[in-house]
C-alpha cells in the first residue's frame, strides 16, 4: 500500500467519522445492554475512530470542549499517589478520562457544524428505541432461560430511563403528526412499564425525575398535572409490584433501621464513611480504593456484605478524591446547570426544546448519582458530560435553522 493510498483511506476514515461515526454514543445504550464486552468494543472503538478524525476539528472547539475534563482529570489526580492500590486508582482515573472525552468530542464537532444537532438528537431518540426493543427481548430471554430470575439483578434499565425523555421528545421538537406522537408517547409506556417491572427503586426515581422535568420543559404542561401523573404512576408501580418496591420498609425497631433497611444499607454506608474520614482529607484514599476499607464499605445488617464504593456521588468523590475532587465535581456541575438553566429561558423555541430534552436526560442521570452509581462510573461520565456539552453548545451557538411552529402537546 502506497503512502498516497493509506493518506487518502486515512482521509475518508475522518470524514466518515464526521457524518457518522460521531453518533456512536447514541448506541451505548444498546450495546451495554448485549453486555460488557460489546460495549467496550464499541466505545473503544469509537474512540479510536475519534482519535483519526482530531486533525479535521478546530484546536480552539476541543480545548473549549475539554476545559472539564482537564478541570476533574487534575483535580483527581492527587489521589493516584496516596493510595494504597496506586494501580486501581490509576486504571480508574484513565477510564473516566476516556469516558469523559464523549461530552469533549461531540462539543467540538457540533461546533464545527451547529446543525448537526438535529441529527444527534435524532440518533439519541433511535437509540432510546432500540434500547428499549433491547430490554424486552432481554426480558424474555433471561425469564425464559434462567431458573433464578431477580429482575433488579437481571434487567438493565439505567441506560434505557437516561434516554427515555428523548422518545418523546423527537416527535415534539419535530414536524410531527398526532400518529407519530402517539407512538412516542405508547414507546415511554412501555418505558415506564420495563423500569416498574425491573423493581429497581433507584430506577423508578430516577425515571419519575425525568418525567417531572419532560413535563415543565418541553411539554409545558402544568405543574399540578405533572404533580399528579407522577403520584398516579408511583401509585400505579405501588400497586402493580409493591412488595418489590417497599421491601425492608416494614423491618427494624426504630426508623433509622426501617429507613436502612427500605435503602438496602446506603445509610449504613455513608454513616461509616462519616464515622471514618479518609485519612487525608484534601487528596482522599484513591480513586476506586474505598473497596479496600471494610470498616466503611461493610453492611453488618446484610450479613457481612460489602461493596465496592458508597452509592451517592459526593461522599463516594469525597472519600476517594478528598475535597479537592468533590470540591471540583461540584464547581463543574454547578456552573454547568446554571449556565444551561439560564441558556433554556432565553433560547429560541426549538433549541429550548433541545434543551429540555437534555435536561431531562441529566437530571434522570443525576439522580441516579445519589443513590445509586458513582462518580466515577460509566453512565455519570460519557451521558451527564455528553448532554452538559451539547447544552454548552446551545448556550454558545445561535439558532441555526428558522424556529418552526412547534405545537403543545398540552393544548
Amino acid at each position: 500500500m502506497t503512502r498516497q493510498t493509506l493518506s487518502a483511506r486515512l482521509a475518508a476514515l475522518r470524514s466518515a467519522f464526521l457524518r457518522l461515526g460521531w453518533l456512536a454514543p447514541a448506541l451505548f445504550p444498546v450495546a451495554n445492554i448485549g453486555g460488557r464486552g460489546l460495549f467496550n468494543t464499541l466505545f473503544f472503538g469509537y474512540i479510536l475512530w475519534a482519535l483519526l478524525a482530531l486533525s479535521h476539528l478546530r484546536r480552539k472547539d476541543l480545548i473549549e470542549g475539554g476545559k472539564h475534563l482537564a478541570m476533574l482529570g487534575c483535580a483527581y489526580a492527587p489521589s493516584i499517589f496516596i493510595a494504597e492500590d496506586a494501580a486501581r486508582a490509576i486504571k480508574i482515573w484513565a477510564t473516566v478520562l476516556l469516558y469523559m472525552s464523549t461530552g469533549a468530542i461531540t462539543y467540538a464537532v457540533l461546533r464545527d457544524d451547529p446543525k448537526k444537532i438535529t441529527p444527534l438528537l435524532r440518533a439519541l431518540a433511535i437509540g432510546a428505541l432500540a434500547a428499549l426493543t433491547a430490554c424486552y427481548l432481554d426480558l424474555f430471554k433471561t425469564a425464559l432461560t434462567s431458573e433464578n430470575f431477580v429482575p433488579r439483578l437481571d434487567l438493565r434499565t439505567v441506560d434505557l430511563v437516561i434516554f427515555a425523555p428523548f422518545l418523546v421528545g423527537y416527535s415534539i421538537s419535530t414536524p410531527h403528526t398526532s400518529c407519530t406522537l402517539t407512538k412516542a408517547l405508547a414507546a415511554y409506556a412501555l418505558t415506564a412499564g420495563m423500569v416498574i417491572f425491573a423493581d429497581e427503586r433507584t430506577t423508578l426515581v430516577s425515571f419519575l425525575a425525568a418525567s417531572v422535568t419532560l413535563c415543565l420543559l418541553v411539554t409545558r404542561i402544568s405543574a399540578l398535572r405533572v404533580l399528579a401523573s407522577g403520584l398516579a404512576l408511583l401509585a400505579l408501580a405501588i400497586v402493580l409490584n409493591g412488595d418489590a418496591l417497599l421491601r425492608g420498609l416494614e423491618l427494624g425497631d426504630d426508623l433509622f433501621q426501617r429507613l436502612d433497611q427500605f435503602s438496602s444499607g446506603r445509610l449504613t454506608l455513608w454513616h461509616q464513611a462519616i464515622q471514618h474520614p479518609p485519612a487525608n482529607p484534601w487528596f482522599g484514599v484513591g480513586m476506586g480504593n474505598t473497596q479496600g476499607y471494610r470498616e466503611v464499605v461493610s453492611i453488618g445488617s446484610l450479613e457481612g456484605h460489602t461493596v465496592r464504593h458508597l452509592h451517592n456521588l459526593w461522599l463516594d468523590a469525597w472519600y476517594e478524591t478528598g475535597l479537592v475532587g468533590v470540591g471540583t465535581l461540584a464547581l463543574v456541575l454547578i456552573m454547568s446547570l446554571v449556565r444551561s438553566i439560564e441558556a433554556w429561558r432565553t433560547l429560541p423555541q426549538t433549541q429550548r426544546l433541545q434543551a429540555g430534552l437534555l435536561l431531562s436526560s441529566t437530571c434522570a442521570v443525576l439522580v441516579q448519582t445519589q443513590f445509586s452509581i458513582s462518580y466515577a462510573s460509566r453512565e455519570f461520565n460519557i451521558y451527564a458530560m455528553l448532554f452538559l456539552a451539547v447544552l454548552a453548545h446551545l448556550a454558545n451557538t445561535p439558532d441555526p435553522t428558522p424556529s418552526p411552529t412547534v405545537r403543545n402537546p398540552s393544548a
